[in-house]
């Protein structure tokens, strides 16, 4: 089976690659031989440009370095000397074959050479003689010379246009080749796709289900191709694996979400343990002894409330006796900006509650809420009944939260994500372990304060769950 398997996959393979090389095979001749058709073009073009600019800028030395001839005054030997090279240039420019005039051009320099000489060898009453000779020979040489530029640029201009011309139809001869050329492997691309599109659809539909939920059973796709066969089968055995294990992970849910909240137990707020023995370091260090003591106390009774004998369950009692030794701990340090009062109603006293369940809820007010106010603040731990349950208030008048972080914390904490400094944890907990009804709930305006309220069955059941 895997043979034919291999023949269609090479099949598939070879005809996407032909269709690839057809392709860029086509185009590169296109394109090459329009461009080897422009480089012949703008040769001859360069060429023609090249010796207009030579003649021209002959054309100016000539005039500049024989502007002597056009004054009565003798002239020195080194301009005679340079009168004869630029005349020699000029001679050698007017070659056989490079253009109309060029023969009475190199007979005018021929009679300027003479006429130089004759200079040098003259009499001072025959120089004047020379001097005029060889002003009428230089204006005869450069109205021939401006007369060879001339008929040059105008040659020049017709190679333009000629030029232009055919890289216009070269242009539009090859764009319609390729143009051509498209439509064709447009085509054949076409029919290749149709016996693809059809498959990949089904494909993509069933993929769309998978992602809704939908993991039952379906026939893989047939196909002619053997890839998209074996892709189907590949997706088919995937949602049934997928389905499999999310039915074991059903049947384990509830055990892992007890060891879940074991870790969670683990992980709420016990880094502020450094700062307290730093504190008690100090008060010993300021020969505050009793207050140290105190503070040794009050740690010893905030990390026993925590133990609470390995039982993962307390009573309300013993939750609040923890929240006022992390209180009093707290007090210590903050003591010109906090204050607390704890207020629960004696019939809640024996309520069970998870454990850690407060302490995260001060924490949060007394860090969040009350350091960063300006100033003096206080603390509200308050239990009451509401109807057939109980709530239980943290209550800071901090600087709040503005309305968009409230309702990212509200989001957080029903999505189960690890933000809002314990809240989510501590929700999930309640949730949990009394069901979906109870939990926390958060409210809070900017500059005013923060209230978080833990709802809770107001019934003592016989015996504690087991979480």
């Amino acid at each position: 089976m895997s043979a034919p398997g291999a023949r269609r996959e090479r099949s598939i393979r070879r005809r996407m690659l032909s269709l690839t090389l057809a392709f860029a095979a086509s185009a590169i001749l296109i394109v090459g031989s329009i461009t080897a058709a422009l480089a012949v073009y703008n040769r001859q073009y360069s060429l023609l440009l090249s010796d207009v600019v030579s003649a021209s800028q002959l054309s100016e030395d000539f005039s500049r370095i024989t502007v002597w001839m056009d004054t009565p005054a003798m002239p020195g030997g080194g301009e005679i000397t340079d009168a004869r090279r630029i005349t020699g240039k000029v001679y050698d420019s007017a070659m056989p074959g490079s253009g109309p005039g060029s023969k009475d051009t190199r007979k005018t320099c021929v009679r300027i050479m003479q006429a130089l000489v004759r200079l040098e060898l003259a009499a001072p009453d025959g120089r004047a003689e020379q001097l005029q000779r060889l002003y009428q020979l230089r204006r005869d040489l450069l109205e021939q010379m401006n007369g060879s530029i001339y008929y040059k640029t105008r040659s020049l201009s017709s190679v333009y246009g000629f030029v232009s011309a055919r890289i216009m139809a070269g242009i539009a001869a090859g764009s319609l080749l390729m143009f051509a050329l498209v439509l064709i492997i447009a085509r054949s691309t076409l029919r290749m796709s149709r016996s693809l599109t059809g498959p990949v659809a089904q494909l993509c539909m069933r993929v769309e289900e998978i992602s809704a939920g939908d993991l039952s059973a379906r026939t893989p796709v047939q196909a002619e191709e053997y890839e998209l066969r074996i892709l189907s089968q590949g997706i088919e055995q995937m949602a049934a694996r997928l389905d499999a294990q999310i039915q074991e992970n059903t049947k384990k849910q509830a055990t892992l979400r007890r060891t879940e909240l074991a870790l969670l137990q683990a992980q709420i707020n016990p880094h502020f343990l450094y700062n307290t023995m730093d504190t008690i370091i100090w008060l010993i260090e300021g020969s505050k002894t009793r207050e140290a003591t105190e503070m040794v106390s009050n740690l010893s009774d905030f990390f026993r409330h925590t133990l609470s004998r390995g039982q993962d369950v307390i009573s309300l009692r013993e939750e609040a006796g923890h929240v006022r030794s992390y209180l009093q701990i707290q007090q210590v340090r903050y003591q010109d900006i906090m204050q607390y009062t704890i207020n629960i109603d004696p019939s809640l006293q024996e309520l069970p509650i998870p454990k850690l369940t407060l302490q995260p809820l001060v924490e949060n007010a007394l860090y969040h809420g009350i350091k960063m106010k300006r100033g003096a603040g206080h603390i509200y731990i308050v239990g009451r009944r509401d109807g057939g349950g109980a709530l239980l208030q943290v209550t800071d008048d901090g600087v709040g939260m503005p309305p968009e972080r409230l309702e990212q914390l509200r989001r957080a904490m029903e999505r189960q994500e690890r933000v809002g400094f314990g809240l989510s944890a501590v929700h999930e907990r309640l949730r949990l372990f009394f069901g979906l009804e109870y939990g926390l709930s958060v409210s809070s305006r900017p500059g005013v304060g923060t209230t978080v309220t833990a709802r809770i069955p107001a019934v003592k059941p016989e015996s504690k769950p087991e979480i």
